[in-house]
C-alpha cells in the first residue's frame, strides 16, 4: 500500500468479511508503521473535536482567534488540575495534558487512533447503520515529511510562558504536516486499545487528504459477520473499555466467596492447602 508522496488519498471498499480478513492480514507484521482510526459514517471527514466545537460558534469564535482559543483552554484546564491535584501532574507535559483532556471529553486538536486495525475495525462497525470507514496514516511518511519541511513534530499548545501561537505566515506551512504521539502517561483505554493520537499540525475544518495514506469504506453487507468474528478475536467493550470500578466491584464481592487465598498458578482456588 505504500505510494509517492506527492499521492493523493488512496479510497478502496471492502464488501465481506473474508475481504476485510484479507486487509487486515496485510499490516500484521507492521506494528507501529501505520495508525489506524474507525468511524462509524464512511461520509464524516476526519476533524477533531475541537474543530467541531469552533464550528459550532462561529458568532463568536473568529478563525483567526482559533489557536488562541486553544492554548486558553488548555491552560485553563492545566492549572485548574494542579489546583485540585496538587503533586500529581505537575511533571506531565502538554501531549499528557491533551490526552487528559480527551479522555474526559474536553475538545482537543488530538484524533484517537491505535496502531491496531482490528480495534479500528471494531470501532468502525460497532455503531454503523450503514457504511463505515477505517483512516489510515502511515507514520514513515508523516515522519519523513516534517523533516524535509524542517518543522515539529507537535505544534499544539504548551504551558511553557514562552509560548505564543504562530504568526500568520506560518498557518499555512504547519497545516501540511501532522504527527503519530503516544503519550507517556498511558491510562487503561489507551493501553487496552494499543491506542495513539495524530496531532495535526494546524487547526482546520478537516485534516487534508494529502496526510492520509487510505481511506477503506466497509460495506453495510459485513457488518454483523465481521462484528461477531472480532469477538471470537476477543474484540468487545469489555476489552477495549477496562472498567476499573467492576473490576473494584468484583474483587470486593470475591473476597468473601470460596477459599480465603488467592488461587497460585496450578492450584484450584476451591482446594484447601
Amino acid at each position: 500500500l505504500h505510494r509517492e508522496d506527492s499521492r493523493s488519498m488512496k479510497t478502496t471498499t471492502l464488501n465481506s468479511w473474508k475481504d476485510l480478513q484479507r486487509w487486515l492480514s496485510q499490516y500484521e507484521d507492521k506494528q507501529k508503521e501505520f495508525a489506524f482510526r474507525g468511524q462509524a459514517e464512511s461520509a464524516w471527514p476526519l476533524q477533531t473535536s475541537l474543530a467541531r466545537l469552533f464550528l459550532a460558534h462561529t458568532d463568536i469564535v473568529k478563525h483567526d482567534h482559533w489557536r488562541r482559543r486553544e492554548l486558553k483552554m488548555y491552560r485553563i484546564f492545566r492549572e485548574r488540575l494542579l489546583h485540585v491535584c496538587p503533586g500529581m501532574y505537575d511533571t506531565w507535559q502538554p501531549l499528557d495534558i491533551l490526552a487528559l483532556m480527551q479522555h474526559h471529553h474536553c475538545a482537543t486538536r488530538m484524533l484517537d487512533f491505535t496502531f491496531c486495525p482490528r480495534v479500528a475495525a471494531y470501532f468502525a462497525l460497532e455503531n454503523t447503520q450503514g457504511e463505515s470507514a477505517i483512516w489510515v496514516l502511515d507514520k514513515n511518511f508523516l515522519d519523513r515529511r516534517r523533516v524535509e519541511e524542517k518543522l515539529p513534530d507537535y505544534c499544539g499548545p504548551t504551558h511553557d510562558p514562552d509560548y505564543a501561537v504562530f504568526h500568520r505566515e506560518q498557518f499555512r506551512q504547519h497545516e501540511r504536516i501532522g504527527s503519530i504521539q503516544v503519550p507517556k502517561q498511558l491510562n487503561g483505554r489507551l493501553a487496552a486499545q494499543r491506542g495513539c493520537f495524530f496531532v495535526p499540525g494546524a487547526i482546520s475544518v478537516k485534516v487534508k487528504d494529502e496526510l492520509v495514506h487510505t481511506k477503506v469504506i466497509l460495506s453495510e453487507g459485513l457488518a454483523i459477520e465481521s462484528l461477531a468474528r472480532l469477538s471470537e478475536l476477543g474484540l468487545d467493550r469489555h476489552r477495549l473499555f477496562p472498567d476499573l470500578d467492576k473490576l473494584a466491584q468484583q474483587a470486593s464481592r470475591f473476597s468473601v466467596t470460596g477459599a480465603p487465598d488467592f488461587p497460585e498458578p496450578g492450584h484450584d482456588a476451591r482446594t484447601p492447602r
